[in-house]
């Protein structure tokens, strides 16, 4: 069964649009993304942001810079800490969650969800702003959450749901890490808004490759909320560099823990959970993760996040998935900083 067909069944709803298996080549090495999402510098984007303003690079450079552990007794804690199987993982938002319980339901009564959205000024507000938008904007501006999400359907309400959910989660922390998760939050809605525009140049579904792009980083949340509790009890700030070490070695591993924690559907788990594998061609998974790595490597490039001058057309998920060096690509390619513009904006 495939991703959206899981959401849905999740959710409530059976319909889903087929997936196309990968071609190409097959990639050999990792992109990795700079997990450092956050923090340094970026540089602004440029209209042809994927040509490398700098010496091209193929790895990122993220594994080698962070190889250095600082405060390595700190360091020890926190890992024992994110090791812990017992540890707390970030939890949606309730109204999120009961909101995607009544979602289950394909036959809903929009007024019911209506009911329990109004109690969630931030969320009733976000919904009407969606919904009004370029996108889906009627001759009317709609003006009540009944309209909003008769305009918006389903598919659109609960990717809604969960980006409102996520965005709380990273937001709710104060001080550094709050900054922290603000550049998180950015880079996931990037990758998601990626993911969406580049989902019909595959066949692929937009509102399932958006909830890809926006979850794959999900474990970051669960790195965030340790920090965070133990600036807290400890009174001591973690520098941003061992905030960096940490996600890299862990955002992957709690990020998976937490797509079951949260029911997530199959494949999200697995693809959160190891979206820095190589792409294989008997990998079932394999465009998905491609797309993944390419969405990581276009932030960098387009200005979310610290700036690497990747060797774009030579990256093997480039390469895997047939993206050439030709104007056509470089128009689909083109689109992506307004794309993602277009999003912030919504959220």
């Amino acid at each position: 069964m495939r991703l959206l067909d899981r959401l849905f069944s999740w959710f409530g709803k059976t319909s889903a649009t087929g997936l196309l298996e990968p071609d190409g080549a097959v990639a050999t090495a990792v992109l990795h993304e700079h997990v450092a999402a956050a923090g340094a510098s970026a540089q602004p984007p440029v209209l042809a942001w994927w040509v490398p303003q700098g010496e091209p690079l193929l790895l990122d450079p993220a594994p080698q810079a962070l190889a250095q552990t600082p405060e390595t007794d700190l360091h020890r804690r926190l890992t024992a800490v994110l090791d812990d199987p017992n540890l707390e993982l970030p939890r949606l938002p309730q109204t999120a969650h009961r909101a995607l319980l009544l979602l289950r339901d394909e036959n809903l009564d929009y007024r019911r969800l209506a009911r329990l959205v109004a109690h969630d000024p931030a969320v009733a507000a976000q919904f009407l702003r969606v919904a009004n938008s370029a996108a889906y904007g009627g001759v009317r501006k709609a003006k009540n959450l009944e309209v909003a999400f008769s305009r918006l359907g389903h598919r659109k309400i609960r990717s809604t749901v969960i980006a409102t959910g996520v965005k709380g989660l990273t937001l709710q922390v104060g001080g550094a890490e709050r900054t922290r998760g603000e550049e998180i939050w950015r880079r996931s809605l990037a990758s998601a808004a990626i993911l969406g525009q580049m989902a019909g140049r595959f066949h692929l579904h937009a509102e399932e490759m958006f909830l890809i792009g926006l979850l794959h980083d999900l474990g970051m949340l669960a790195v965030l909320r340790v920090l965070h509790d133990y600036e807290r009890q400890h009174a001591r700030e973690i520098p941003r560099s061992l905030f960096d070490r940490l996600s890299l070695d862990w955002h992957e591993p709690l990020g998976q823990h937490l797509a079951h924690a949260w029911n997530l559907p199959d494949p999200l788990p697995e693809l959160i959970g190891d979206h820095h594998r190589a792409v294989q061609r008997n990998d079932p998974l394999a465009q998905q993760r491609a797309l993944i790595q390419f969405a990581d490597a276009a932030c960098s490039m387009i200005g979310y996040g610290p700036y690497v001058p990747y060797d774009f057309f030579n990256l093997p998920c480039v390469q895997f998935l047939g993206l050439t060096d030709e104007p056509a690509t470089h128009q689909l390619l083109s689109r992506l900083p307004a794309a993602i513009t277009d999003r912030l904006e919504l959220f």
